[in-house]
């Protein structure tokens, strides 16, 4: 059988995404309360574009107050009444005294979005962003109070808009490229109220640490100090799970052992499909016993004995440590504070995978997120992006807040500013430990109010458009036998189309059958399927866009290995006339890597073939001398070079024309044939 291994499939979803980025100035003055003057500085020069150029200063084209100490109000109206995501109100002057605004709908009905004592802001001017869920009136007006009493000093307001787009980034970038620098300040407004998880989850004793899974229904979280933790009441810290069921939380049970021993222990993330567990502390034959971290992964019989990660460089000092690993296990976020400097208390690193179980030297975040107190509990969502943390460094409501920011680029050190979790999460306590669904829909934290069970309880809160990380899509299915289409377990991998990045990686749930993983928007990406004695599968999605989380079933067949058979790899490619790798053949030889050894018994021919044109005996020879160094990648990667037998064919064997440079390039080719299955 004669299998060519490219794209089998290419799936196309391009549901269309051109998002508004415009946005409605405030039109009229609806009535102010104690402006300045009549005409400069009057509540009239709130109205229309940003035009109190350079901001910064005290400019007459900019709304203040009567005094330099005083109280007073403004209320703007819209032409076009519509509903709302963002509220922009360009602070140039003195910002921080903004302290109440309210929108209000077409009938005079009042909806209070932000409530703040007024504050010394150490910036000359900024722009309040303030993102809500959209609302499901249409706008007609929006009310400020404005407190220099509390705070003296000449705060002006020099524009007020309102946009119906659901990102925050797009309407800054839109407003950044019209009117230059406005150091945006961004601000979350929540309709929804925490709700604590009840008593099935929650108890007399503390709760921390809550991770749920990918599909929103298995929840693991620590439970301090209990009766019922393994070493009990001396115990530290045990893990928990409980699972959602008939729409509500099942009662938590200690998932035991050997996930839970006598010492301290704890859930840091879960694979999207389920099968792995990133555990706190590096265990050992007495336990986990030692500083680190540690990785256990589902068998049909249960959590394997969790193995210990190797962290080149890692010299922690403190006593407290936390860790998270992204969906496609190449990056490990970590919290920690460092033998080898940093900026305080414990800093966010990020340490890049390696090998098996092994990653490179912690790179400080920076600056932008990182202060001279704590950070610590990170939680990297699915969309690789979105980080959320818990800071006492950063300001807010007291003790720890949670906060979020943005990977701007691939250095993992440039970020956006991060911005507080807001009041409806956050309190004057502890707050930390903040960890979402897939599909963004639920956020799952560590905190306290009037409703706490007990000292630290787990809540839950909905989170609506801006408040989720980007949208991404959950790729789930079974694989099967494709002649007897019964379901098998395998290795999956997602990688990047062109760059050959990894993504992500799944295996079926030994008891379901099957497989889950997570991609972003915006990329073309491979599946790249293997499983011992079948043929690896390579399949092309392209995932363009889509605005909201998205669910795609993808079952794939694997055809079962047999003598004689045949795979074409049309991605092994040369420099032109030689014998050169070219770097593009990186993903077709792993396939082939990893083919060999999953099945350890193979014995293969690596066929090597040009297309016709030229010397004949030029042809035969480049393609022997190709193989030859298909064979020798192989061997110097650790395959048994007894199990590979190299033959040039040269360009005698066509499997297309050679009228065309198209059908010339099928001719080019490295082809594996089965000689042998031990």
């Amino acid at each position: 059988m004669n299998r060519i291994l490219t794209s089998l499939a290419l799936l196309l979803l391009t549901a269309g995404t051109t998002i508004s980025q415009q946005i409605q100035w405030a039109s009229t003055v609806d009535y102010q309360y104690n402006q300045f003057a009549d005409a400069d500085y009057s509540g009239n020069t709130a109205t229309g574009e940003p035009d109190a150029f350079p901001l910064g200063f005290l400019n007459p084209r900019a709304f203040r107050l009567k005094d330099e100490k005083a109280f007073g109000s403004l209320m703007l109206e819209f032409e076009k009444p519509q509903t709302v995501q963002q509220l922009a109100i360009v602070e140039s002057y003195m910002p921080g005294r903004v302290t109440k605004i309210a929108l209000l709908d077409e009938v005079g009905n009042k909806y209070p979005i932000y409530n703040k004592e007024a504050a010394d802001i150490d910036e000359k001017f900024r722009t309040l962003l303030i993102s809500i869920p959209v609302t499901h009136y249409a706008v007609k007006r929006v009310e400020i109070v404005v407190d220099t009493e509390t705070i003296e000093g000449w705060a002006q307001i020099d524009a007020v808009g309102i946009s119906n787009t659901a990102s925050a980034s797009d309407i800054k970038k839109s407003l950044q490229e019209k009117y230059g620098r406005l150091n945006f300040k961004d601000e979350i407004f929540f309709t929804t109220a925490k709700e604590n998880l009840g008593e099935t989850v929650n108890s007399l004793f503390p709760e921390a640490k809550p991770i749920i899974s990918a599909d929103g229904k298995t929840l693991y979280f620590a439970r301090q100090n209990s009766e019922g933790n393994v070493g009990g009441q001396s115990d530290d810290q045990d893990i928990y799970v409980s699972y959602f069921e008939n729409g509500a939380w099942t009662e938590a049970e200690n998932i035991g052992e050997p996930l839970n021993d006598r010492f301290a222990n704890g859930v840091c993330s879960v694979s999207p499909d389920g099968n792995t567990l990133l555990l706190m502390n590096s265990y050992s034959t007495a336990g986990a016993t030692e500083r680190g971290v540690s990785i256990s992964r589902k068998t049909p019989y249960g959590w394997e004995a969790p193995s210990p990660v190797a962290i080149n460089n890692f010299e922690p000092k403190g006593k407290y440590l936390d860790f998270f690993m992204s969906a496609s296990e190449e990056a490990l976020i970590m919290a920690y504070q460092s033998k080898n400097g940093g900026y305080g208390d414990q800093d966010l690193y990020v340490s890049i995978k390696q090998g098996n179980n092994t990653y490179a030297k912690p790179r400080n975040l920076g600056k932008i997120l990182n202060t001279n107190k704590a950070e610590f509990s990170p939680f990297l969502a699915p969309d690789n992006k979105t980080l959320y943390f818990a800071s006492n460094g950063h300001g807010g409501m007291g003790g720890s807040d949670i906060f979020y920011t943005k990977r701007l680029d691939d250095t993992w050190t440039n970020w956006s500013t991060p911005v507080n979790m807001g009041s409806n999460i956050n309190t004057a306590e502890w707050d930390a430990y903040y960890s979402i669904s897939a599909d963004g829909s639920k956020a799952f934290f560590t905190s306290s109010d009037e409703n706490s069970i007990g000292a630290r309880d787990i809540y839950s809160i909905s989170l609506e458009n801006e408040l989720k990380p980007e949208p991404v899509m959950l790729v789930r299915g079974k694989v099967f036998n494709s002649e007897t289409n019964e379901p098998i377990m395998a290795d999956i991998v997602f990688e990047t189309y062109f760059e050959g990045v990894k993504e992500g990686m799944a295996s079926p749930n030994s008891k379901t059958m099957e497989y889950k993983a997570i991609l972003s928007r915006g990329n073309k990406y491979r599946i790249l399927a293997y499983a011992e004695g079948y043929m690896p599968l390579d399949i092309a999605i392209d995932v363009q866009a889509f605005d909201t989380y998205t669910e795609l079933y993808k079952d794939i067949y694997l055809d079962p290995i047999a003598l004689g058979d045949l795979i074409t790899f049309n991605n092994i490619l040369f420099n032109k006339s030689t014998p050169e790798l070219l770097p593009e053949s990186g993903t077709d030889l792993a396939m082939l890597e990893t083919l060999l050894r999953e099945n350890p018994n193979m014995v293969v021919e690596l066929a090597g073939h040009t297309d016709s044109w030229g010397d004949v005996s030029k042809n035969f020879k480049l393609s022997q001398e190709r193989v030859e160094v298909v064979k020798n990648y192989l061997a110097m990667r650790g395959i048994d070079a007894k199990r590979l037998q190299a033959k040039g064919y040269g360009g005698s064997q066509p499997v297309a024309s050679n009228a065309t440079e198209e059908s010339r390039q099928l001719n080019r080719r490295v082809e594996i044939k089965v000689l042998k299955i031990q």
